[in-house]
């Protein structure tokens, strides 16, 4: 039985659960630039927002759907969250590192436990073009478990929304008419589960994107790319700003080797360079510099930090290995 089953005992409860919906916004905090290097930078805010008992029972039964579809053992593996995943789709990653997402973090175990005095969504028009995702909360007795979903503004459709036109489609005319109505359009889908202080997570990206960590992750690759640049053991010949910020390449992987840049010396060179020799790889090094020319030769120093490339001492077999545990 893995971790998400326990919560399926209660979901089956269909009978004695609460299901709310709650609609989060996220801007820039007062006085912050938006390229400012600084973590937690925006400020999410959450809105309660009435809902039928139609939508009530369409989202707990997709909360069920999803649950029950993640806890089969067949279908799903359960592991650590890492900034670097292989590209498996059967495995949901836990994630319990709060502190790094705190800005978003006080959505669900403060504003959320005191939802009465939040906002409450009054016109949709307001909030539209700030919407970032939706939450759905079930509580059943004293359990509680929590749905995330990013959410776009184009999902909400509005009359006021200067770039489009709201229409909806008479069936007995058979004809469109301009809408005055306020809609939002659920797709049947959830990027991760929360539940006793820890996040399950189905979409990576998505997850990632809702609480902040992909902006993190960005601000963590331009340090990264700046040491690159200063380094006195490294040669830097080509645009590597322009790759992360307009190409969105080496992100998470920038990010992931930040602070092992700050090793960089004689004796790890030496080590990179046997490493490279050993898998017939391009690493050039001249006045005990690393010299980089291009993206693949970057891409090559990364994973040389990363230990991406590993020889067995069993069988002398080679390995590439994005994904590592060390124990």
């Amino acid at each position: 039985m893995n971790e998400l089953s326990k919560f399926l005992s209660f979901l089956q409860d269909k009978k004695n659960h609460t299901t709310r919906l709650y609609l989060v916004t996220r801007t820039l905090k007062q006085h912050i630039h938006a390229q400012a290097r600084i973590p937690n930078k925006y400020e999410y805010t959450c809105y309660t927002i009435n809902t039928d008992q139609l939508i009530q029972n369409e989202l707990f039964n997709l909360f069920l759907e999803k649950a029950e579809y993640c806890a089969n053992e067949d279908k799903y593996q359960i592991e650590n969250y890492s900034i670097v995943t292989d590209d498996s789709e059967k495995k949901i990653l836990t994630y319990e590192k709060k502190e790094q997402i705190s800005s978003f973090m006080r959505i669900v175990d403060i504003d959320i436990k005191n939802s009465s005095e939040l906002p409450s969504v009054r016109d949709l028009s307001a909030i539209s073009d700030k919407l970032w995702a939706y939450i759905i909360e079930i509580s059943i007795k004293n359990e509680v478990i929590f749905g995330l979903r990013k959410m776009s503004p184009s999902k909400v459709l509005v009359s006021e929304k200067k770039n489009a036109i709201a229409a909806n489609f008479k069936l007995k005319e058979k004809s469109l008419v301009i809408s005055h109505d306020q809609s939002i359009v659920f797709d049947k889908r959830l990027d991760a589960f929360y539940a006793d202080d820890k996040f399950f997570i189905i979409q990576k990206n998505n997850f990632e994107e809702i609480v902040g960590l992909e902006s993190e992750y960005r601000d963590a690759a331009k340090q990264a790319a700046d040491k690159i640049m200063k380094s006195p053991k490294i040669s830097l010949n080509f645009n590597l700003i322009d790759a992360i910020e307009n190409k969105n390449r080496f992100i998470r992987k920038l990010a992931k080797v930040k602070d092992k840049i700050d090793n960089i010396g004689t004796t790890r060179i030496q080590k990179m360079q046997e490493t490279a020799t050993l898998f017939k790889l391009s690493f050039n090094i001249k006045s005990g510099k690393i010299i980089i020319d291009d993206e693949n030769e970057l891409d090559i120093v990364i994973k040389l930090l990363d230990d991406y490339y590993l020889l067995s001492q069993q069988t002398g077999k080679k390995y590439e290995a994005s994904v590592k545990k060390e124990i």
